[in-house]
Formats: C-alpha cells, sequence, structure tokens
C-alpha cells in the first residue's frame, strides 16, 4: 500500500461512495467575496476545523493500516477539501483585532497538517499527523471560544452536545486506529475511556432533551444503533474485520451528529421566533 499512496489534493477526482456511508458529507457553501460574514456563521465553520482535523488523521490511519485504503484515501480527499473551503469562506471575513491572530495560527497549524498528511504514510508519520491534528484542533478551540465571547447569542448546549456526539466518534476511531498502528499507551488508553463515557453522556442527554421532533428522534435512534456496533467494534481486538466496522461506523455517527446539529438549529430558531 505504501508504494501506491498518492497524497490527496484537491483537485483528485471523487469515486463513487455509496459502499461507504457517511463520506457525502458536504462542505459549508461558499460565501460571496462582497457579503459579511454572521459571527454565529463564522463560529459554525470554526468549530468545524476542530473535527475534520481528527477525521483527516483517522482516515491517514486508516491507508496506513490498509482499512477500506481506496475509501479512505477519498474520505481523507473529501475532508480536505473541506478544510480548504473552510478557510476559503473565512477569507471574507472581518474579523476583530484580537481574532486576527488566532485565525492566522489556526492557519499556520492547517499548512503544518496538510505537509504532515503528504507525507508517505508509516508508523513514524501517523503519528506526527495526529499529533498536528491535536494542534489544529487546539488551535481552532481557541479561535471558537474567543468568537463564542464576543456572540451575542448564546450557543445552544444542545447543539454543542450534538456536535460532541460527531467529533468525539472521530477521535475514539482515530485512537483505536493509532493503537493497532503501534501506538497503545497508557495515555490513549485513558483518553480513550474517558472519550466513550463522554460520549454516552451526550448521546443521554439528547434523548433526555425536552426539545425534540420527528426528525431529531429519528436520527437519535440511528445514533443509538450505531453505537452498538461501534461500542461492539472498540471492545474488540484490532482485526481486520473491527477496524472495518470502527471505520464505517464512525463515519454514520459522524453523519448523524452532523444531521443533529442542524436539526436543534433550526428547532431552537424556530422556538425562539415562536416565543419572540
Amino acid at each position: 500500500m505504501n508504494a501506491t499512496y498518492a497524497s490527496p489534493t484537491p483537485g483528485l477526482s471523487r469515486r463513487s461512495i455509496i459502499q461507504y456511508a457517511a463520506l457525502a458529507a458536504v462542505s459549508a457553501p461558499a460565501i460571496s467575496a462582497n457579503a459579511s460574514i454572521p459571527i454565529s456563521v463564522a463560529l459554525n465553520r470554526t468549530a468545524r476545523f476542530r473535527g475534520n482535523a481528527v477525521r483527516c488523521a483517522k482516515a491517514y490511519c486508516q491507508i496506513h493500516l490498509k482499512v477500506l485504503p481506496d475509501l479512505s484515501q477519498e474520505l481523507l480527499a473529501n475532508v480536505q477539501r473541506q478544510i480548504a473551503s473552510g478557510f476559503e469562506s473565512l477569507n471574507t471575513a472581518n474579523f476583530s483585532s484580537d481574532i486576527v491572530p488566532l485565525f492566522n495560527a489556526l492557519r499556520s497549524e492547517n499548512v503544518n497538517f496538510m505537509s504532515a498528511l503528504g507525507a508517505q504514510p508509516s508508523k513514524a508519520s501517523v503519528l506526527q499527523a495526529s499529533q498536528q491534528a491535536d494542534r489544529m484542533f487546539a488551535a481552532a478551540n481557541r479561535m471558537v471560544e474567543a468568537l463564542q465571547a464576543q456572540s451575542k447569542q448564546t450557543t445552544a448546549r444542545l447543539i454543542n452536545q450534538a456536535a460532541f456526539v460527531r467529533n468525539r466518534s472521530q477521535r475514539l476511531a482515530r485512537n483505536f486506529f493509532l493503537a493497532a498502528a503501534g501506538h497503545d499507551n497508557k495515555d490513549l488508553r485513558d483518553q480513550l475511556i474517558s472519550d466513550r463515557a463522554d460520549f454516552t453522556r451526550a448521546l443521554d442527554e439528547l434523548n433526555k432533551a425536552p426539545i425534540s421532533t420527528p426528525a431529531i428522534r429519528n436520527e437519535l435512534g440511528l445514533a443509538q444503533s450505531q453505537w452498538v456496533f461501534f461500542e461492539a467494534a472498540l471492545n474488540r481486538k484490532a482485526d481486520e474485520e473491527s477496524m472495518r466496522q470502527v471505520a464505517t461506523t464512525s463515519e454514520r455517527i459522524h453523519d448523524v451528529g452532523d444531521a443533529l446539529t442542524a436539526l436543534y438549529d433550526a428547532a431552537l430558531k424556530e422556538l425562539l421566533g415562536s416565543t419572540g
């Protein structure tokens, strides 16, 4: 596999990805260069960098481990395009003087991350890419927190919890693959344990939330059923079948989290509109 690795680029042709559920995550729509970007939009797009960084590292590790290698390569290229699109859209934002250096730092971390992903997948390079993904995650999180502090709108906890379900599914899978690649250690195992507990708590909170719609209940049911398969695969020793299960179910849960984030956002806007 290493001999045939081709570094994903924005110009890579798309393949049919029907077999690999959840490769259909949609990039944020482009914004006109003359349009202003609401702070809520900038916040949501910045927040997406966090999960996408970990998702790229996961796909890169899958390629090294030969887990659905062709489809993993397409996933990596697809998410890299989403990241590039996100930066392109945020370039038109009129950030305040305290946000600008955070955005520049995030872009710098992304340059380093894309460089790491361009290396031939190996035991050493997947660890380096994962560490750089964590640095990009942290840079994006600092910018998110700063934008939240400026926003006059309170970010709804339910939306955050839905995004949490999406992001944690990616880190759980990424760490499972890192362990399979020979980077198992106590810190990694501790993070896997804590992330699993946090994931189930977030899903439980969403299930108990007073705000719900038929669409939300449907997505929560999908998340719960996929979690059964995902957790079972995480409990197994890493082999061809368990790694395929982790790869596919983590993507399905990512898509469910994406859908839930949008559904809660719409439901909360409707609630605020009806009470305003």
